[in-house]
């Protein structure tokens, strides 16, 4: 009986083990964020999200996955039992703010696109009138 026990303990635990292929994406109150890092930090396995926020990568029940980007907050979070059934593992973020104390806007009138050679002629200004 102990035996049989132990035997169904551990094929329990065998199949908690098992890599599965994880489908996820990764969704922000103000918007997508594209290239985003996902570590995976059982495995030191990453990918980066693709434009739509989705990426993909192996992973068992119990890894721990980081998100991390310079748009967002850090956020990690913990495969579980439930995720392997799902066929999109979803992750929310959340933006990362960066508060200004204060912004000084000079003007550099001897700085423009000729000076920086990012043209050879001055710009046309098409809003002004035309000279008669």
């Amino acid at each position: 009986m102990l035996l049989l026990f132990i035997l169904i303990q551990n094929s329990g635990l065998g199949q908690s083990q098992e890599l599965f292929f994880l489908k996820g994406r990764i969704v922000c109150p103000a918007k997508e964020f594209p290239e985003v890092n996902v570590f995976n930090l059982r495995s030191e396995s990453s990918t980066v999200t693709n434009q739509n926020g989705e990426y993909t990568l192996f992973a068992k029940v119990g890894d721990t996955l980081k998100f991390t980007g310079l748009q967002i907050e850090t956020k990690t979070q913990i495969i579980e039992q439930e995720d392997v059934k799902k066929s999109l593992f979803v992750t929310s973020l959340t933006p990362k703010v960066i508060a200004l104390d204060e912004v000084t806007i000079k003007e550099y009138k001897n700085i423009n696109a000729v000076s920086l050679g990012i043209l050879d002629k001055p710009a046309k200004n098409i809003h002004q009138p035309k000279e008669n």
